[in-house]
């Protein structure tokens, strides 16, 4: 009985450590009109990408999941606001772009002007296309 204890002890504690390093996010980002198709999802360690036809679904690594996760330790989503110009968009003169992730168990969601992304969303964004 002793050692099943301590066996329950050990494997709870690893398990607290394992769910503390592995973050979970999800990221959603499209920008779409007529005649163009902008897509990249993340969830899962499954990477979705639409750039207009062309589609492909990657399954990320460890290390690639602990890249994405640094860069998005870098970003302050809560100092991030929204760019899109009603204007501009009315005369289709902007590519309107949804931005959503949940991370950090907070969700954040933009309305961002496609062809003018703020330079932290623009760095992800890339970044993910190079996978």
């Amino acid at each position: 009985m002793k050692y099943f204890l301590i066996l329950i002890i050990l494997i709870s504690s690893t398990y607290s450590l394992k769910s503390q390093s592995e973050q979970t996010f999800e990221i959603s980002y499209i920008a779409q009109t007529r005649g163009f198709k902008y897509l990249i999802e993340y969830k899962n360690k499954i990477l979705k990408r639409e750039i207009n036809s062309s589609e492909e679904n990657i399954n990320l690594n460890h290390d690639q999941v602990n890249e994405i996760t640094e860069l998005l330790n870098e970003i302050d989503f809560n100092t991030l606001e929204n760019n899109i110009d009603i204007e501009r968009l009315a005369v289709d003169a902007a590519i309107k772009g949804n931005f959503r992730i949940n991370f950090n168990e907070k969700i954040y969601e933009l309305e961002l002007d496609h062809n003018n992304l703020p330079d932290p969303i623009l760095h992800l964004l890339k970044h993910l296309e190079n996978f």
